[in-house]
């Protein structure tokens, strides 16, 4: 019995997340910021403006890890120490309100359910000093600071490559 209500769960889970919202599903990124699919996520059928410094997820997703960021594509190579935008996902690392460290995600299927992204597919956010932290939500997000494409490890362990330093966040909502 269990096993059918946690089946059942999941697909409404699925059949709500999708109706909420859709991704943009070109497997080309966009040429110019608020078409759909750029920044991230496509609201209602309607893409969320966004400014000429917007990055959308497809740059970073498009790297394959290489130990030492190695082949870092030049795409990555141009945001390096530039202010970004980044809309997505709020993943806490170890706070749960009043965030404010935590990594970006550029779906809701890659933050609390479903598969988790990959280490090209999330960013790690640190607030600026004095910045409000943001709650904790499952609401879109959008993120600005400044990036920078370096390996964060703890005890060997690879947390994450890449990083925005300085940031402020704001809940975006659907």
């Amino acid at each position: 019995m269990d096993r059918i209500f946690v089946l059942v769960a999941s697909l409404l889970v699925t059949v709500g997340l999708t109706t909420a919202f859709v991704h943009a599903a070109d497997a080309q990124a966009p040429s110019k910021p608020g078409a759909a699919g750029f920044g991230n996520v496509v609201f209602a059928g309607k893409p969320a403006p966004l400014g000429k410094d917007a990055v959308d997820w497809a740059v970073l997703t498009a790297y394959e890890y290489e130990p030492g960021l190695a082949s870092l594509p030049d795409p990555i190579k141009a945001l390096e120490g530039k202010a970004i935008v980044l809309r997505g996902f709020l993943l806490p690392i170890a706070e749960f309100d009043d965030i404010h460290e935590f990594c970006v995600v550029p779906n809701h299927m890659s933050c609390c359910f479903g598969m988790p992204a990959g280490i090209n597919g999330q960013v790690q956010v640190t607030l600026r000093k004095n910045e409000r932290g943001l709650p904790n939500t499952s609401e879109p997000i959008e993120v600005r600071g400044t990036f920078r494409a370096i390996e964060t490890k703890d005890q060997g362990i690879l947390l994450s490559i890449f990083r925005l330093d300085d940031a402020t966040a704001k809940v975006v909502g659907y």
